[in-house]
């Protein structure tokens, strides 16, 4: 059987939407120990953070939901005017918050790192070595700096569009009134997606092109111009198939939520589930996590896809091999070179 994604040519081909789904789930069966080796490594700590996190965060959340529905019961629609909105955010739940948001932006920047870095390191390698941590950890560890002044680019630019969008909001809602201020929101959501359809290549663009924050910046716009649709659509189906997965290590989580709750509400005395609660978070949030992986491997094929269109990258490498290897030797079992054969 022969190794799928052991070099260059495999990567940097045009494909159709379908293609790229497909050469996902190759790449993934094709790479799946060395792949999930290296996202042991270097994502699951963090997502283990954030399981942790989620397991603190529940205690409170349980309890908060618990005292909503039976103040319901006996109350009706003034339960919530004896509870306290924030009650769940404070002590060990606000820690526990606190973590599971730290957790998940380590987990997402460990993880994007690793996946795109993988790509770059399996690229450079010969077809029959396979890819080890030291070498995604080599080529990603100067680099990580890097991918940090990047998401906070990204998150300078949002907060910057939203402040400049709640001053306009403000003024046309003054001055036009609420229609035009409602019309300005839909054309705003509009324009936020068609930007983050365009973003989603930025990550794909710093890693695999190793550019600056702004060069990828101005790369990703270049490379999805008029492919928008076809990105967008594939990030849907990936991010689809991803949850949907993620969710079946969710029923644990979430059957015992629902069992503590119930019984909280039925009689006050909760089950000691504590334990079993922060082995379901961890349980989830692990999973989640590396099935991430998935949208952002589609990604970096439809990052390849682009490129390829835009800058022929793999057909001129195709063209430059051509005459540099030898002819390849045709033999016959019936004739040789001194026979004169039949005519």
């Amino acid at each position: 059987m022969k190794l799928l994604f052991t070099q260059e040519s495999d990567f940097r081909r045009e494909r159709d939407f379908g293609s790229k789904v497909s050469a996902t789930f190759d790449f993934v069966s094709s790479q799946f120990k060395p792949l999930l080796k290296c996202l042991a490594y270097f994502a699951l700590p963090g997502a283990l953070l954030m399981g942790i996190g989620l397991g603190m965060f529940m205690g409170p959340a349980t309890g908060f939901y618990a005292s909503l529905f039976r103040g319901a019961q006996q109350s009706g629609a003034n339960a919530m005017s004896s509870l306290d909105p924030l009650a769940m955010y404070r002590g060990w739940g606000g820690v526990g918050l606190l973590l599971t948001v730290l957790g998940s932006f380590t987990a997402f920047l460990l993880l994007s790192s690793t996946v795109y870095t993988y790509l770059r390191v399996r690229l450079n390698l010969p077809a029959t070595e396979t890819v080890q941590p030291r070498q995604v950890w080599d080529w990603m560890r100067p680099r990580l700096g890097r991918m940090v002044l990047a998401c906070l680019l990204l998150f300078g630019l949002s907060f910057v569009v939203m402040l400049v969008f709640g001053v306009v909001f403000a003024g046309i809602a003054a001055l036009g009134g609420v229609g035009w201020a409602i019309l300005l929101v839909f054309l705003l959501y509009a324009a936020l997606m068609w930007i983050a359809g365009c973003l989603s290549l930025y990550f794909p663009v710093l890693w695999l092109e190793d550019v600056g924050p702004l060069q990828a910046l101005t790369r990703c716009f270049y490379l999805i111009k008029g492919k928008w649709w076809s990105t967008f659509g594939l990030l849907m189906v990936m991010a689809i198939i991803q949850s949907t997965m993620s969710y079946i290590f969710a029923i644990p989580m979430y059957g015992l939520l629902m069992m503590d709750i119930l019984q909280l509400t039925s009689n006050g005395a909760p089950h000691d589930t504590s334990l079993l609660m922060q082995a379901a978070t961890l349980l989830y949030s692990g999973s989640a996590v590396l099935l991430l992986a998935l949208p952002l491997l589609a990604l970096g094929f439809q990052y390849f896809n682009l490129a390829e269109r835009r800058d022929s990258i793999g057909a001129r490498q195709q063209l430059a091999m051509l005459g540099q290897t030898a002819a390849p030797e045709t033999t016959s079992q019936f004739y040789r070179p001194d026979e004169e054969g039949e005519y």
